[in-house]
């Protein structure tokens, strides 16, 4: 066999994406973001949100706070998005056939990790909503 056409090697871990792949949670931070900007007066709309999509709660502060007076401060403002979300969590959408898959490879001993740009609360609600925290190495990095 020719060097070059060696298949690789067997993976060592796999590392899931938490929103979006694993889990359909976008409806759930969504909800939690209406709720905290309309307590502190602000309306954001589907449009708004559609381009908030993928970034951290920390940009989102930006880009509201932006065009939006909040009454409070930005430490203040992500406390409360990461404390409602976790309050209203009525279980993330699992993606069909990902628990399952994360299920699988737990079994067979494969190391599994995951990547999110959500606040580390909410990643470890998440995972544990949906029955998968166990099957996770969730460490800072």
């Amino acid at each position: 066999m020719n060097a070059d056409r060696r298949l690789p090697k067997p993976f060592a871990a796999v590392v899931w994406d938490v929103d979006g792949v694993l889990l359909d949670s976008e409806p759930l931070h969504y909800r939690a973001l209406l709720r905290v900007c309309h307590r502190f007066g602000a309306t954001v709309s589907n449009a708004e949100n559609e381009a908030l999509l993928g970034l951290g709660l920390p940009e989102v502060w930006e880009l509201l706070a932006r065009r939006h007076r909040f009454p409070i401060s930005r430490d203040a403002w992500l406390a409360a998005i990461v404390d409602d979300y976790i309050e209203h969590l009525d279980g993330p959408l699992r993606r069909p056939g990902a628990c399952e898959a994360v299920a699988e490879i737990d079994r067979r001993g494969l190391p599994q990790g995951c990547v999110s740009t959500a606040e580390r609360r909410i990643v470890l609600a998440n995972l544990a909503a949906a029955g998968v925290l166990e099957s996770m190495l969730c460490r800072i990095a």
